[in-house]
């Protein structure tokens, strides 16, 4: 029997939630945001094993700014 694993690291961003009534600091619009989760996973034939590195960050629907925010507020 031949066999071919697939493995690799890879990055990948998920969007979480939409967030109503966000006031940007940069546009100072009161409107949408978007919390996005980005994470670093190893997988084996396309199925994640192991992920590390979270971070959560909101993203300004109107000019796009992006904020970094807390792990445990992300969550």
């Amino acid at each position: 029997m031949f066999f071919i694993g697939v493995f690799g690291i890879a990055d990948k961003e998920k969007e979480i939630k939409i967030i109503r009534n966000f006031q940007c600091k940069d546009c100072s619009n009161s409107n949408e945001a978007r919390l996005i989760k980005h994470f670093t996973y190893f997988h084996f034939f396309f199925i994640p094993i192991i992920k590390w590195n979270e971070s959560y960050y909101v993203i300004c629907s109107s000019c796009n700014a992006i904020y970094s925010i807390d792990k445990y507020k992300g969550k």
